[in-house]
């Protein structure tokens, strides 16, 4: 199947297989091609949580490119199968009622990850179990998170005029 969608957002390659392809939109969810883009299918197991399909950001983790994470509108989940199954983390702020504006996660430990909700910066060390609030100077809304790839203690925000 080719790819259809009207809202096609960003493009990421599996860093270990160059066939695999990611394909994420604003509203129709994640599709995948396991082809090099020949043939995308949509993963399903998103449409399991509803509200889901509404994408905001999408990361995968290239020490282990099976993990997915995306934040939707619905939440921040997590798939550990390459977008088979999908996870939905309890959050500090609610789920339902939480905006998330960026997603991040430490590339040599998944359970150690960070979501912002506009300025407060939100950090958990055991995969959504507990969080905290990471006080930063800002008064931007945060748009990305990075944890730095040689020293994880160093998380880079990236914030918008708006």
């Amino acid at each position: 199947k080719k790819l259809k969608a009207r809202t096609l957002n960003g493009l990421f390659i599996n860093p270990k297989n160059s066939e695999e392809l990611y394909a994420t939109t604003g509203l129709e969810g994640v599709f995948k091609s396991s082809d090099v883009s020949r043939n995308f299918g949509i993963l399903h197991g998103l449409k399991k949580f509803k509200g889901s399909e509404a994408l905001l950001q999408f990361k995968m983790s290239f020490q282990n490119p099976l993990h997915l994470f995306v934040a939707s509108a619905l939440g921040f989940l997590v798939s550990k199968d390459g977008g088979g199954n999908w996870e939905l983390l309890p959050l500090l702020s609610g789920n339902s009622s939480t905006k998330i504006t960026a997603i991040g996660f430490n590339p040599f430990n998944e359970k150690e990850l960070y979501y912002a909700d506009g300025k407060a910066l939100y950090k958990t060390i055991d995969y959504g179990a507990s969080w905290s609030i990471l006080d930063i100077p800002n008064n931007r809304g945060i748009v990305k998170i990075l944890v730095d790839d040689f020293d994880p203690n160093i998380v880079y925000v990236g914030t918008s005029n708006e």
